[in-house]
């Protein structure tokens, strides 16, 4: 995400602007010094969310195998908004699904 590197990069200026001013002005010292430090924090917290994003989009993109998150949504709906297009996986009855429930049951009893 480069508007948080971005962000990240900002904080960094300001806490250093902030610390010239704390060498600069003995007066609000520890002010300055506090607002730097918060400041340098941030700008870690940032950076570090920032690669946090970047992981797990390359995360979804090796599972899924796509890069656009909205080519999902464009294949889910169909060329009619108020149908969505179903999966292609076969479907089960219920008579299979109770014969494999009870073939479970027996496993587990024995």
């Amino acid at each position: 995400m480069k508007i948080l590197n971005f962000i990240a990069y900002v904080c960094w200026g300001l806490a250093g602007i902030f610390i010239i001013i704390a060498i600069a002005e003995p007066t609000s010292f520890m002010l300055a010094l506090g607002l730097s430090v918060s400041l340098a924090i941030s700008g870690v917290l940032f950076f570090s969310f920032s690669k946090v994003i970047f992981l797990l989009e390359e995360i979804r993109v090796s599972i899924t195998g796509s890069n656009a998150s909205s080519t999902s949504i464009e294949q889910s709906h169909s060329s009619n908004s108020n149908t969505v297009v179903a999966d292609k996986s076969p479907t089960r009855t219920i008579e299979e699904i109770s014969k494999d429930l009870e073939e479970m049951k027996k496993r587990v009893a024995q």
